[in-house]
């Protein structure tokens, strides 16, 4: 079994999309002939904990750093005890830090303010590869700055590194550039990282694109994010009511607004409430602009709009199997590359899907889906028609269980990734 150092500044038990990926390699490298030791960060001030997900890997060995970056320091004053599984951290209730970290942090701390687990994590991953016969380094971002440490660690221990990049960096909707000086840092810090790296992954072709620009060489990747069938649990029966469910699984954020498929369900009550009287949405997933009651209650949609809050994976999973169809929002202003990570998982689910989305990757992936309804989300009189179609159009179920998926398996993907690691330890 060849040995892999695996940098994850997230990783369980903290919660949401973002820690799926690296947890489930960990989960499935083994069968290909790779052992991960993950190299990450201890407590943190997050938006969610899920410690359900470390039940995943009983057996992998998880190395935990301080850090001096600002979650991690916040996590320290707060001074509590490990936080049980599904709480949330409130952010809001930290206003004057959240606008430090985000305002003034990015002005003197380039890619991120994670840059300050660096020398932590070099110094636990010092003994590591000097004792132990490790093969490769894997870093996986955001935050980008986990590369840099990546970068330094491979080329003093004379290792392959791969690269694998979650978001899109320079000029992209996730990363502060306060001014031109620090857009052009951004843009020449991944320029280093990625000409340094021995194989760069993405997890959308646009976001892949963006890294590679005119380089074409054979170290580039494209491994999307996915889904694990062993984390589906059996379908939930119907309840016996004759309610339609349409169920939104994931964080209300800017990237998934729900304001435009609210006021099409506001206005379609109003001009054809017959037709909406059995239609329920349901929203399960942290709130991050603290404002989804007050958008419900100002529309007068209490009776059929519910927010259950954040609930770990496996209930979310529930709850997915429970809905009759499923709504995916993702959604911005500027140019964005990125899929919505829960977007695997819908489609496995062999539900049927309302996409309200204008980013090119989500459109390009979802375009062809059977069993999906594609809507911009300025276009309101299309979202009104498929909140209508939705309850009506049977096809829409058959043709959704006839999805090809094969590449967006968790196992499958982790069979990839270690392909890529064999070419490079040859």
């Amino acid at each position: 079994m060849k040995k892999v150092l695996m940098l994850a500044y997230y990783f369980p038990p903290l919660g949401m999309g973002g820690t799926q990926r690296a947890l489930k390699m960990v989960r499935y490298l083994p069968e290909f002939g790779w052992e991960a030791t993950v190299l990450t960060v201890k407590p943190i001030a997050y938006w969610a904990q899920d410690p359900s997900l470390l039940r995943e890997i009983p057996a992998a060995r998880i190395i935990r750093t301080g850090s001096l970056d600002p979650q991690r320091l916040l996590h320290l004053v707060k001074n509590r005890p490990s936080p049980k599984a599904a709480t949330i951290h409130a952010e809001q209730k930290h206003g004057f830090v959240t606008w430090i970290n985000r305002k003034v942090l990015p002005l003197f701390l380039v890619p991120d303010s994670k840059r300050l687990w660096h020398a932590h994590a070099c110094a636990a991953a010092a003994p590591l590869l000097r004792r132990e016969a490790f093969a490769l380094i894997y870093s996986t971002s955001p935050p980008h700055s986990v590369h840099l440490t990546a970068r330094r660690l491979a080329q003093k221990y004379h290792l392959p590194w791969v690269a694998d990049f979650r978001d899109a960096w320079s000029g992209s909707v996730v990363v502060q550039e306060p001014t031109r000086l620090h857009r052009a840092l951004q843009q020449r810090l991944q320029k280093k990282i990625v000409r340094a790296a021995d194989a760069v992954i993405a997890v959308t072709p646009g976001i892949l694109k963006s890294l590679q620009g005119e380089d074409c060489g054979a170290k580039y990747h494209y491994i999307p994010n996915g889904f694990d069938a062993g984390d589906f649990p059996p379908q939930t029966p119907a309840p016996e009511d004759d309610a339609f469910q349409l169920l939104h699984c994931g964080a209300v954020t800017t990237f998934s607004d729900p304001r435009p498929v609210l006021n099409a369900l506001k206005q379609l009550r109003r001009d054809q409430p017959g037709e909406t009287k059995q239609l329920r949405l349901r929203f399960v997933g942290y709130d991050t602009f603290a404002m989804f009651q007050e958008w419900i209650q100002t529309l007068q949609l209490q009776d059929c709009v519910h927010h259950s809050g954040y609930v770990p994976h496996h209930q979310a999973l529930q709850a997915v199997g429970a809905a009759d169809a499923l709504l995916l929002i993702a959604c911005h202003e500027k140019d964005a590359n990125f899929i919505p990570g829960k977007t695997f998982e819908y489609l496995a689910s062999g539900k049927p899907i309302l996409a309200v989305s204008n980013i090119a990757d989500t459109v390009a992936l979802l375009r062809d889906m059977p069993g999906v309804i594609l809507c911009h989300p300025r276009d309101e009189a299309a979202i009104r028609s498929a909140l209508l179609r939705l309850q009506k159009d049977t096809g829409l179920a058959q043709a959704a269980r006839q999805r090809n998926l094969q590449p967006y398996e968790r196992k499958y993907q982790a069979r990839q990734l270690a392909d890529i690691f064999d070419q490079l330890s040859a």
